[in-house]
């Protein structure tokens, strides 16, 4: 589920390393990387947080669930980036209305 748009001026693979530092310098388990997209992964399992252009233009804030998890990771975001953020999670597009991967 996609939870907010992060803003930022310029394009995403050259905001990538700035966006990674900044994650990096607040939590704990970050990986993260550039193929062709941008994507960063926070915590692991059922609390992982991503962050990616796999769908748009700038980096999205996507979990498989809601929760403090998501909540922690915005708050952290909009100390440093200007976000949209969703007031109803949307479903991305490999997921069905039930939150489930398809395919």
């Amino acid at each position: 589920m996609i939870f907010a748009d992060l803003h930022y001026r310029g394009s995403y693979y050259d905001e990538h390393d700035r966006l990674l530092a900044f994650i990096e310098s607040r939590f704990d388990s970050v990986q993260g990387g550039v193929q062709s997209e941008s994507w960063i992964s926070i915590g692991e399992g059922r609390t992982k947080v991503s962050l990616d252009t796999f769908d748009a233009m700038t980096h999205q804030v996507k979990s498989r669930t809601a929760g403090a998890h998501v909540d922690l990771v915005l708050k952290v975001l909009a100390e440093k980036y200007q976000l949209k953020t969703n007031s109803k999670p949307e479903l991305e597009p490999h997921e069905d209305t039930f939150g489930n991967s398809v395919g």
